[in-house]
């Protein structure tokens, strides 16, 4: 689906599960459930498995989101693409939110890469953009603006409450762990005991 700019009525995805699903994308804008959403969109307790092949702006759940709100939910996935490749969308910008959601699984792209959003932008009319409380056990691949939960972030977009594990490879090079500020990276053995609130459905 693709939600259309100037449209504002409130446009809600809830209650879906869809596994093992096989999508090949156009040049942009790929999605399990949405390929661009440039509306007033919530997507709330859905949760995806498979494998996606696309280009840019990539994502388990959304490729673009644009006034979009994701709620407890998760994509279970391997993602292909090549710019702004993200485990849960691929671009993320104004005035958009992620709360309680999970990913896991292998992301590979070239640039703007990371396990919850490639590109996570806000705009100086909605400078409300944030994840909150999400995690990602993962393994992404990319050759520039790579990192572990989003390949670039704007200076006005909030994390917290957010932590990963998994090994991050930029160029074919295996990176550090350390020396991130805006979420926490744990070892697997600190992972299992978070790795249950979302994918038991306790929220």
């Amino acid at each position: 689906n693709r939600y259309q700019e100037n449209d504002t009525t409130l446009k809600i995805i809830k209650d879906l599960s869809l596994t093992n699903v096989r999508i090949k994308g156009k040049p942009y804008e790929t999605g399990i459930l949405i390929g661009k959403s440039w509306a007033n969109t919530l997507v709330s307790n859905c949760h995806v498995s498979g494998r996606i092949d696309g280009k840019r702006e990539v994502g388990g759940l959304v490729g673009h989101g644009s006034y979009l709100t994701i709620k407890n939910s998760t994509a279970e996935c391997k993602i292909n693409g090549t710019t702004e490749v993200g485990g849960l969308v691929g671009t993320l910008y104004a005035n958009s939110k992620i709360e309680n959601c999970a990913f896991k699984g292998e992301i590979r792209g070239e640039k703007y890469v990371g396990s919850l959003v490639g590109e996570l932008q806000s705009t100086e009319n909605n400078p409300t953009s944030y994840i909150k409380d999400s995690y990602a056990i993962t393994e992404v691949h990319g050759d520039e603006s790579v990192s572990f939960l989003f390949g670039y972030k704007g200076s006005d977009v909030e994390i917290e409450g957010c932590f990963v594990t998994g090994d991050l490879y930029k160029q074919g090079e295996l990176k550090s762990t350390e020396g991130y500020t805006t979420f926490k990276y744990l070892t697997e053995e600190e992972m299992e005991s978070y790795d249950t609130f979302i994918w038991s459905g306790q929220y």
